[in-house]
């Protein structure tokens, strides 16, 4: 049977990162809306300078073109909203899933007899596994301390 796979990982960092995107479409999806309600406006204003009527043809498609665009900007908006917070969540699935696997498999292992960590496929900061594993193999580490260590501890002793 196939594991499900739970998402919300790491709440708060990834509700944090997902309010972020969601803010700066929010400020876009505004400023856009503004600037179209500003441009239509001033289109308005403009012909209502010339001779035309207030029911002529140009006024009346003016309006129907501004209801139009609004109910495009609403779908357009409710889509990008949705298109952002699914996608926030996966993108910082990717970040939270191999930081909080890491954590729990350092919690569960004792320290002298710490097996490799394996992340996901396809998730970020694979460097981070291959770095634990290299220092629980042994692998990694300055040893020129412990090297300059010994030298003092000769250099001592003579």
């Amino acid at each position: 049977m196939h594991k499900r796979r739970q998402y919300l990982i790491n709440p708060k960092f990834q509700w944090t990162i997902v309010g972020f995107f969601i803010t700066v479409a929010l400020i876009a999806c505004t400023s856009f809306y503004v600037m179209i309600h500003f441009y239509l406006r001033d289109l308005a204003r403009v012909a209502a300078k010339t001779s035309l009527p207030n029911d002529s043809e140009f006024f009346v498609l003016v309006f129907s073109q501004a209801s139009v665009l609004n109910s495009y900007y609403v779908i357009t908006a409710m889509a990008v909203f949705i298109f952002i917070g699914v996608g926030g969540i996966l993108l910082s699935h990717k970040v939270a899933g191999p930081i909080y696997r890491l954590q729990t498999h350092m919690k569960s292992n004792h320290k002298d007899n710490c097996p490799s960590v394996k992340f996901r496929k396809g998730d970020f900061f694979i460097e981070l596994q291959d770095c634990f594993n290299d220092f629980v193999d042994g692998k990694t580490g300055n040893n020129s301390s412990e090297d300059s260590s010994s030298e003092d501890n000769k250099n001592t002793e003579t």
